[in-house]
């Protein structure tokens, strides 16, 4: 079927599902903006921007590749972090630098090599 449909030229997509829940992982370099499902787990997964001392809600906050989508970073959720726009333009103008681990916090590290950690958010604690 996939051969009849690339023959007659169909658009083809690749997602990348997790096999366990069958949610979606990768939604591949076609697509810069994030979907919906995408946004709304990230903004789960953070509930306010991943910016350091950030109370901006998640929802209301740029969605941030940290590899650049135009030098071949993923719209995935291991490379868009929800930031406000102060922090946005701080790591894309200001020097500022962030790295995501898997346990799912975030290293910033500021021009004068000064790192700082955020943690995400911990539900124990109530929504």
């Amino acid at each position: 079927v996939a051969r009849q449909l690339v023959a007659a030229g169909a658009p083809m997509r690749r997602l990348i599902t997790d096999p366990t829940t069958g949610h979606l992982l990768d939604y591949a370099r076609r697509s810069y903006v994030a979907p919906p499902a995408l946004a709304d787990y990230l903004s789960a997964l953070s509930v306010t921007s991943s910016g350091p001392h950030s109370t901006v809600p998640a929802g209301h906050c740029d969605l941030d590749h940290q590899q650049p989508w135009a030098t071949g970073g993923t719209t995935s959720p291991a490379n868009l972090t929800p930031l406000d726009r102060r922090w946005h333009r701080t790591k894309t103008f200001g020097g500022w630098t962030y790295t995501k681990h898997p346990n799912a916090t975030i290293t910033w590290t500021t021009r004068t090599r000064r790192t700082t950690t955020v943690e995400p958010h911990d539900y124990r604690l109530g929504p």
